[in-house]
């Protein structure tokens, strides 16, 4: 046998060789092709500060993909209802409802809370003196923004207004902070821009951008609500006003560039750290969640948090992603102000 294939032309071994090589090749490319989608899709990780559905009361401490070094962390009687995080740093803000026994009624307040130290006492910032605290958030640097709906509980105590309000990183240590109206509006959901220059909030008119130096607000989208900027501050992710509702995402260096990546009307919402996914909260049978993650380019939604008994209501990541960075002062927005907006209706 070996005889017979040392006697065979020269253009015979090369002819073998050419079709070997491109056998190996084609071995490689399936392979990759079985592994690279697998990588593109894979699902969010990290650590997350959440409040579990079994558990209304209280938050928690977990990794998005492992139960095992879940851990109860906060365990005061606050029906925790909003919640936002200090990327990278030690404190966190708490929207919850307490009970106040002395006058028999139910208060909503913003909560300051390290999460360096959960031993150290949860710090009430607003006190019940600006009626209903409805949503709030704090920036990287530790300043603190939060909505109110006004009304007064006590003749003795003096009514706020309802609006946008600041409480700046210098006050929130002191026993009563201070806090500054940005914006007298019927407000509700907030956010900061992640490079703490532009805030983000919703009225009955729609989403607006309001510039933290100069408080100038501009017009961004007008059917929607809820908006949370991306890791990179580049982009809005929000719900549509319009029914049925959609999970949308907007860029903000061109608003023309409108996204609708779900068609759900979930209860809570955020992005992955990478900005590679929205993760959301939809309601399930006796009060149970389900939550899910849907990849930004496209592609169906994928079930997460699975380990988690009766689902997670609430959650966001403790660390933003390490190659993340800021991104510069978002150009060509709509600049529709706040006074014309007020004039055209």
């Amino acid at each position: 046998m070996s005889g017979h294939i040392q006697n065979l032309p020269r253009h015979t071994f090369v002819t073998i060789g050419i079709i070997m090589n491109r056998f190996r090749l084609c071995l490689l490319y399936c392979c990759l092709a079985c592994i690279l989608p697998l990588a593109a899709h894979a699902k969010p990780t990290g650590e997350i500060i959440f409040s579990p559905s079994a558990n209304f009361f209280g938050l928690w401490s977990g990794n998005v993909q492992d139960r095992q070094d879940a851990r109860s962390v906060f365990r005061q009687k606050l029906l925790i209802i909003e919640l936002s995080i200090q990327k990278n740093d030690s404190y966190l803000i708490a929207v919850a409802e307490r009970f106040v026994e002395d006058d028999l009624h139910l208060v909503i307040d913003a909560y300051l809370l390290n999460r360096k130290n959960w031993f150290i006492k949860e710090k009430n910032l607003t006190l019940g003196l600006f009626g209903e605290v409805l949503d709030a958030a704090i920036s990287e640097k530790g300043d603190v923004v939060f909505t109110n709906r006004s009304f007064r509980i006590q003749v003795a105590v003096p009514r706020q207004a309802s609006g946008i309000h600041l409480i700046p990183n210098s006050e929130i240590r002191k026993p009563i902070p201070q806090a500054k109206l940005l914006k007298e509006v019927e407000a509700h959901y907030i956010d900061w821009a992640p490079n703490g220059k532009e805030i983000a909030f919703d009225t009955a008119d729609g989403i607006f951008l309001m510039d933290r130096l100069t408080l100038k607000i501009s017009h961004i989208i007008k059917d929607g609500y809820r908006p949370v900027f991306s890791p990179d501050g580049k982009k809005l992710a929000f719900l549509t006003r319009t029914k049925p509702t959609r999970l949308s995402i907007l860029s903000l260096t061109n608003p023309q560039n409108l996204k609708h990546i779900a068609d759900v009307s979930p209860l809570y919402f955020t992005w992955s750290p990478d900005g590679r996914y929205i993760v959301y909260t939809l309601a399930a049978p006796n009060l149970t969640r389900k939550n899910y993650a849907v990849p930004v380019a496209g592609g169906p939604p994928e079930r997460i948090l699975e380990m988690y008994d009766r689902g997670v209501r609430l959650f966001e990541w403790t660390h933003a992603a390490k190659s993340g960075a800021h991104a510069v002062e978002p150009t060509n927005k709509l600049t529709t102000l706040w006074g014309k907006l007020k004039r055209q209706n």
